[in-house]
């Protein structure tokens, strides 16, 4: 989304959207998103990058690599597997769910 309640998608609002996404339960989120993704519709103008995007473009693989192998990294994928445990086997009933926007 480009905007959400009226607040332009950009680095300088991320904090209050993510704390008005706070606001919402899983099952809300989750419908959202799905209506979201759903309604997807293309602007019909190509993407054509800036001199200083495809820089940034050209230096993201060097900085995932970086985060990769940064503790912050181990951290986050510690805590990910520990979640994902919790709940593995509510996954693997999902996994037999013919409606993926369920």
């Amino acid at each position: 989304m480009r905007e959400f309640e009226d607040v332009e998608n950009i680095p300088e609002n991320f904090e209050f959207l993510y704390s008005s996404h706070e606001n919402y339960t899983f099952e809300e989120n989750l419908d959202r998103l799905v209506e979201a993704t759903n309604n997807i519709a293309p602007t019909g103008r190509r993407f054509i990058p800036a001199e200083t995007q495809e820089e940034c473009i050209r230096e993201s693989v060097d900085r995932a690599i970086s985060f990769l192998r940064s503790e912050e990294y181990e951290i986050l994928n510690d805590d990910l597997n520990d979640r994902v445990r919790e709940v593995a086997s509510e996954i693997t009933i999902a996994a037999f769910i013919d409606n993926v926007n369920l």
